[in-house]
C-alpha cells in the first residue's frame, strides 16, 4: 500500500481532477461531503474549504492526501473499508472532526482513493499543521494494512529474497551477438529494454515493475559498449513510461487470471482406439435401422389400399381420382387461354387507363368424371356494361393508393431529415460543451501552477 499526500489550494479545479472521467474508468463520490453547506456538490464544497484560508495568511486551504492499495488487494474493499482507512490516516494527520471528502477512482482495473480535508480550524482561526507528513502517512499504511488484513510493507527491501537481476542480465549481455539479439532474449525473460531522455538514459524494466539503470545491471560493461550495440535500434525500443505501463498492467491481468489447477497423472487419459470403433458400428447400425423403418413406412403407403374393404376402396378410388381430375381441369383452362387472341376495344371517353380487355372464349365445356356427375358446370356470360365501371373504379383505387403512398413516402422522408438535422445539432452542442470544459480545464491548471 502507498500513501501520500500534500497541502495545495484552488478547490475547483482539483475537483474538476477529481470527478474527471476522461483518464479514469470511473470516479465515485463516496460519501457526501462532511461539514459543508452543499454536501452533495463537491465542486462548491472544495470551493467552500478552500475559501477558508482567505481567513489566514496562508495561501493552502486543502489537504489532498491519496491511499493506493497494492495489486489485487483493492478489489476486495467493501466502501466501510475505504472509509475506515481514511479514518486512521486522519487521525494520524490530526484533521479529526475536518470538513472531508472521499472520492474513488479506478483505473485499469485498479481502485484507489483520494482524501480532501479543510485545514482551517475554525476554533483557532489558524490552518492545521501539515508537517512531518511522510513519516504520518508511513504509521498510517501500517495500521490499516493491520486493521483491514492486507500484507505489510517491508520498511527496507529484502534483497535476499529479491531476483537477482545483474546476473540474469550479464548472461544474457555476454551470450548475444548485437544489440536486436539482446532485446529478443531479454524480452523471453520478461524484461523489457526502453529508453528515456536523462542523463542516463539506457533503462530495462524488470518483470516486477522496476526501471533500472541497464549500464549498472552489466557486468564489465560501460556505456560506450552499451551505447554501440543499442544505438542503432534506438528507435525501435519503447518508451521508460510505455515499457513501466506495458509490465505493470501484464502484472494485473496476471493477478486477475484465475490459476488453472494442474490436471493429475490419472486424469490424463490414453484415447481408446477400440472405444472409437465400437461407436462408429453402433452409429452404422442406428441408421440402417432408421432407414429400414422409413422404408417400410413408405412401402405401407403405398400399398395399404389392398388392405382395405371393397367400401372403403371405392371411397379411396373416389377421392383420389377427384383430386386428378382437380389437378388437370386447370392445366386445360391454361392451356385454351393462352391459344386465345387479344382483342382491342375502343378508348372510353372518361377512362385514361382502360384502353385492352381480355376476353376469354372457351367454347368446349369440361365433361366432368364419372364421380362427379352430378356437378354441373355453368358458363357465364360477360357483361360488357359491368367491365367499364369495374375498370373506372379500378382505376380509381390505383390512383387513391398510390396518392397514400407518396405521402406516407413523403412523411417518413421529412422525419428522416429532421431525426438527422437534431443529432447534428446535439453533435455541435456536446462539442462545444467538450471545448469549454476543456478550456476551463487548462485555464484551472494553468492557475494552480501560478499558485
Amino acid at each position: 500500500m502507498v500513501i501520500k499526500g500534500r497541502s495545495r489550494g484552488n478547490g475547483v479545479q482539483l475537483a474538476d481532477y477529481l470527478l474527471n472521467n476522461i483518464e479514469n474508468d470511473r470516479a465515485q463520490l463516496l460519501d457526501v461531503v462532511r461539514g459543508t453547506s452543499r454536501p452533495y456538490d463537491l465542486k462548491k464544497s472544495l470551493l467552500e474549504m478552500s475559501l477558508s484560508s482567505e481567513l489566514t495568511k496562508g495561501v493552502h486551504g486543502l489537504y489532498h492526501a491519496q491511499i493506493n492499495p497494492a495489486i489485487g488487494e483493492d478489489q476486495p474493499m467493501s466502501p466501510e473499508d475505504w472509509q475506515r482507512a481514511a479514518d486512521i490516516l486522519e487521525q494520524h494527520l490530526g484533521f479529526d472532526g475536518q470538513k472531508r471528502a472521499i472520492v474513488l477512482h479506478e483505473k485499469k482495473g485498479r481502485v484507489h482513493a483520494h482524501i480532501v480535508w479543510e485545514r482551517y480550524d475554525h476554533e483557532t482561526g489558524i490552518l492545521k499543521n501539515d508537517g512531518q507528513n511522510y513519516k504520518k502517512h508511513d504509521q498510517a499504511r501500517a495500521e490499516i494494512e493491520r486493521e483491514l488484513g492486507h500484507e505489510i510493507t517491508p520498511q527496507r527491501r529484502d534483497q535476499t529474497k529479491e531476483p537477482d537481476h545483474k546476473q540474469e542480465l550479464t548472461k544474457l549481455w555476454n551470450h548475444a551477438k548485437d544489440g536486436h539479439s539482446f532485446v529478443k532474449e531479454a524480452e523471453k525473460s520478461g524484461y523489457q529494454i526502453a529508453y528515456s531522455d536523462d542523463r542516463r538514459p539506457w533503462r530495462v524494466v524488470t518483470p516486477d515493475g522496476q526501471s533500472l539503470d541497464l549500464v549498472r545491471q552489466l557486468d564489465n560493461a560501460k556505456t560506450k559498449d552499451v551505447r554501440d550495440r543499442l544505438q542503432p535500434i534506438r528507435d525501435e525500443l519503447k518508451p521508460e513510461a510505455e515499457a513501466l505501463a506495458m509490465v505493470r498492467e501484464r502484472a494485473v491481468q496476471k493477478e486477475k487470471a484465475p490459476e488453472r489447477p494442474e490436471p493429475e497423472k490419472s486424469e490424463r487419459l490414453i484415447p481408446d482406439k477400440s472405444r472409437e470403433l465400437s461407436d462408429s458400428q453402433d452409429l452404422a447400425i442406428a441408421m440402417l435401422e432408421q432407414k429400414e423403418k422409413d422404408r417400410e413406412a413408405n412401402e405401407y403407403k403405398k400399398n395399404q389400399w389392398k388392405d382395405l374393404s371393397p367400401d372403403e376402396y371405392l371411397k379411396y378410388k373416389q377421392d383420389k381420382e377427384t383430386q386428378l381430375y382437380k389437378k388437370n381441369q386447370w392445366r386445360d383452362l391454361a392451356s385454351e387461354a393462352s391459344s386465345s387472341k387479344l382483342e382491342e376495344e375502343p378508348k372510353p371517353e372518361n377512362n385514361h387507363f382502360q384502353r385492352y380487355s381480355y376476353n376469354f372464349k372457351i367454347e368446349q365445356q369440361i365433361d366432368p368424371p364419372p364421380v362427379l356427375a352430378n356437378v354441373s358446370l355453368q358458363k357465364n356470360e360477360p357483361d360488357n356494361s359491368r367491365e367499364l365501371s369495374d375498370s373506372q373504379d379500378l382505376a380509381a383505387a390505383i390512383i387513391e393508393r398510390r396518392k397514400q403512398q407518396v405521402e406516407r413516402e413523403r412523411k417518413v422522408q421529412e422525419a428522416k431529415q429532421q431525426s438527422d438535422i437534431t443529432d447534428k445539432v446535439e453533435q455541435l452542442l456536446e462539442e462545444a460543451r467538450r471545448r469549454r470544459e476543456q478550456q476551463q480545464h487548462d485555464r484551472n491548471k494553468g492557475l494552480d501552477f501560478d499558485r
